[in-house]
């Protein structure tokens, strides 16, 4: 066992570092869709994690509907924004970013221009977008590779001459906005992007310079710097924060009114102000994993705080995700070698995996992989599934077939046996005293071959056994003794009359009290249960009465007792016999009154307790001896019931033992062999249930460590194989005289063949169907093919009735041998000490035509 399941430990190891190789080759090869498992990911991340806070150093002005519908201006004039960037250079802003294209001048309006570019120079905290045409291309230098921009359309040039700088707004054209371009080419200069500006000026000033290589930018004034990591392309993963709510933000009608009304609290001192519209069909919306509609002007802003405080999206380096593929890959396939809840164990590894991703992504901004994972994690776990049922499905079949030749190979040695025997028997009047010994010994060793093939047959458990509704633990078939106490059980459960249960050691006297308070009127209440012989009487009564403090030596604090527990529910006494007579008297009082006091205690207390005793001793006998109270006795017996020791109710044995099968858990084991099930019903079973359930225990990790699924007369204790050796060494007799005695019994009914193959052992009804075969064509070759004679002497009988089935069986099994009689399949399933009788009369219809 242990090299087998190292085997499989190691097959399964082997095939997880494929899988781990197939799924990393994937990652590598296909980056496509690599990265949109990683976008998923990420989606996902954002989703669990939710909104999340933003510095108030950043502040985002908003020109929404309102705005347009209070001032009356779509478009607004430039006017309103010189007179914003007035406020907002007033209210102490460091930067203002104004997220308008201004790319030509106005023709209505040329004086508002003017007046612009004269708030933009006096205020110098002013940066500005400009907009590529064309975004789409790539452009490779020593410096990497960037996306080139074409067409670029600045602002006025009376706006560039008085801004602290500009960026451009081009955003990805996906719908869901999650990477964000860094830097682009155009020419021979790199530009930075609007966000990326708008963090370079608030963090340093306009002076500082922006270093652009492969993978990596570089903010610096000369003293300080942020250095930003990007993919190839100098993109990165936005970290959205969710909704407006969640950023300090304000409307233009809001700011403006402020201004007016009181401008100091218009306090926007040091603050990166971003001005962006947020008017759905008429500006630029875009969606994010955590929004359906998000002003485009926010994916700046997010940019820059991202920049600001360092916490891009940030993804594993491809060998991490790789050592990850291989660790789950390795940790699913030891689960399921190693593990028999393995599925179990990989989902709670898997959540804890998730938890943990989560928690870093959280507050590290490190998104780990979990799509593929997931999928890798599925694939290993039903490809090691599905070739571990294939494997075992090999071995079923392996040993199946094994069993089957063992069957085969007992089965032909049986039919020589039995041949011999037979023919013995036909001479025994001349046999020697010697030959008489030979004789016995066949038998024997008949007896011994039939007890080996029955131990390798497969036994039919027949009735499955009934478990009602209302008592689910007593297990009992339909003509079980069982039901008769079920029905007493019924009627006494709805009354409070004390119960007596009487019955041998282990027939489950506790389990039928149990249920008589579960389905009686005081269900909802306690059931506690006491043995009264697994005590001493004092110990008993501070049980049962319980103790006040001091009481006696150890008794260090107050306890109650069992009749104070049980207050309106059931007390179970069980080996009630085992008390003394004062113990008795003091218990009497307490079924008269319903009183009684704790040791060490004068007050008297009063309990409504339904009392249920049992004994395994003849009570009758302990009274008359005086070793129990009479008194107590009449008292305590008002509903008695007898509970059948498992000796008469054999007909449950198999359910009570698939029962502690799966009782016991053991799934593996789910069959008994015919030898196996024989044994534990001719068992007398002196310990009753509790002996069975032990036994069928212990006979399941026999069986369990053998790798067998079935139990056979080997696992079963000593004295029961001794039991079964005794019965067979004093009531030989053959299977085949079995089968005739048996069909005989049953006068050959049209039911006789089933009913015979559950007499004996469940057998299958081809088996029966075999020998009886087998016994007609017997008959007939004796009684030189005489239909007549070989029916009566067949049947037994003297009714006609009888005859006649036994013949119409005969005319039935001749029919199919006249029909065809080259044909093997007349042979399958006869047994082969019928061989020669099938032969014989194959030759006599060939030369007579027909047996009559």
């Amino acid at each position: 066992m242990l090299i087998a399941d190292m085997m499989l430990k190691m097959k399964n190891i082997s095939l997880a570092i494929v899988i781990g190789l197939i799924f990393s080759l994937f990652h590598i090869f296909l980056p496509a869709l690599s990265l949109r498992l990683t976008d998923k990911t990420i989606d996902i991340l954002l989703q669990l994690r939710g909104s999340r806070n933003v510095s108030d150093d950043m502040v985002f002005i908003s020109i929404d509907s309102r705005d347009l519908q209070e001032l009356n201006q779509w478009p607004m004039t430039r006017d309103y924004y010189g007179y914003l960037t007035y406020i907002l250079q007033q209210a102490g802003a460091r930067v203002v970013g104004i997220d308008v294209l201004f790319t030509t001048e106005s023709s209505r309006y040329p004086e508002y221009d003017d007046d612009l570019s004269e708030f933009l120079r006096t205020s110098r905290n002013v940066c500005l977008p400009f907009f590529f045409s064309d975004l789409s291309d790539t452009y490779t230098d020593e410096k990497g590779s960037f996306m080139l921009g074409t067409g670029a359309q600045f602002p006025i040039e009376a706006f560039r001459n008085h801004i602290i700088g500009t960026g451009f707004s081009n955003l990805p054209e996906e719908t869901i906005v999650r990477r964000y371009l860094l830097a682009a080419s155009s020419g021979d200069t790199l530009w930075p992007s609007f966000g990326l500006e708008l963090a370079r000026l608030y963090r340093f000033s306009e002076n500082s310079t922006v270093h652009i290589s492969a993978r990596e930018i570089v903010l610096t004034d000369g003293t300080d710097e942020i250095t930003i990591a990007t993919d190839a392309f100098s993109s990165v993963r936005l970290n959205h924060f969710g909704a407006l709510d969640e950023i300090r933000s304000m409307s233009l009608i809001d700011v403006l009114q402020t201004y007016q009304n009181n401008p100091d609290q218009l306090n926007l001192q040091d603050k990166l102000v971003l001005v962006g519209f947020n008017v759905p069909g008429a500006a630029p919306m875009k969606v994010t994993p955590l929004l359906p509609s998000f002003p485009a002007s926010l994916a700046h802003f997010t940019a820059a705080e991202n920049i600001l405080q360092n916490n891009f999206i940030r993804t594993p380096p491809s060998i991490v995700v790789i050592l990850i593929l291989f660790i789950t890959a390795l940790v699913t396939a030891l689960a399921i070698s190693s593990h028999r809840r393995g599925l179990f164990f990989i989902a709670a590894l898997f959540v804890l995996y998730l938890v943990g991703a989560l928690l870093l992504f959280k507050t590290r901004a490190m998104a780990l992989p979990i799509i593929l994972p997931a999928i890798c994690l599925l694939s290993s776990a039903i490809l090691l599934l599905v070739l571990q049922q294939r494997d075992k499905t090999r071995s079923e079949k392996m040993s199946h077939a094994l069993y089957e030749e063992q069957i085969r190979k007992k089965q032909q040695l049986l039919d020589e046996a039995e041949a011999n025997i037979q023919e013995m028997r036909s001479q025994q009047a001349l046999l020697s005293t010697e030959a008489q010994k030979r004789l016995e010994e066949k038998q024997r060793e008949i007896m011994q071959l039939e007890k080996e093939l029955r131990d390798l047959h497969i036994a039919t458990t027949g009735d499955e056994g009934a478990v009602s509704r209302e008592y689910p633990t007593i297990i009992h078939t339909p003509s079980s003794a069982m039901v008769a106490v079920l029905q007493l059980i019924d009627k006494v459960s709805s009354d409070d009359i004390a119960v007596f249960i009487f019955g041998e050691t282990g027939t489950g006297k506790e389990i039928i009290a149990r249920a008589i308070h579960e389905s009686g009127r005081r269900a909802s209440k306690r059931f506690l249960a006491v043995n009264c012989g697994a005590l001493p009487e004092t110990l008993l009564e501070s049980e049962l009465f319980g103790h006040e403090k001091g009481a006696f030596t150890g008794a260090t604090s107050q306890r109650k007792g069992r009749f104070e527990l049980a207050d309106g529910g059931t007390l179970f006494l069980d080996e009630i016999t085992e008390t003394s007579p004062a113990f008795q008297a003091k218990l009497l009082r307490v079924l008269q009154e319903g009183t009684f006091e704790r040791l060490g205690s004068e007050k008297t207390l009063k309990v409504n307790v339904r009392i249920i005793a049992a004994s395994s001793k003849n009570m009758q006998q302990r009274v008359e001896d005086e070793l129990f109270r009479e008194d107590l006795f009449y008292r305590l017996n008002g509903f008695p019931i007898e509970l059948p020791p498992l000796r008469e109710r054999k007909e449950d044995i198999p359910a009570l033992a698939r029962h502690f099968l799966q009782k016991h858990g053991y799934k593996s084991i789910a069959l008994f062999s015919e030898g196996a099930l024989d044994a534990l019903i001719s068992y007398r079973w002196p310990g009753n249930v509790r002996e069975l359930e032990n036994t069928i225990r212990r006979a399941a990790i026999l069986a369990q460590s053998d790798n067998r699924k079935m139990i056979q007369e080997i696992d079963l204790p000593r004295p029961i194989q001794e039991n079964v050796r005794a019965e067979l060494s004093t009531n030989y007799q053959s299977l085949s005289d079995q089968v005739l005695e048996t069909l005989r019994s049953l006068k050959f009914s049209h039911s006789s063949i089933v009913q015979t193959a559950q007499a004996l052992g469940n057998k299958d009804r081809s088996t029966i169907s075999g020998y009886l075969r087998g016994l007609v064509f017997e008959h007939l070759v004796r009684l030189d093919y005489d239909l007549d004679a070989a029916a009566a002497s067949l049947a037994a009988s003297r009714e006609d009735a009888v005859i006649a089935k036994v013949r119409a069986k005969m005319n039935d099994y001749l029919s199919a041998v006249q029909s065809d009689p080259t044909s093997q399949s007349l042979y399958k399933g006869l047994p082969k000490k019928y061989h020669p009788y099938l032969q014989q009369i194959i030759v006599y219809l060939n030369e007579n035509g027909a047996i009559r």
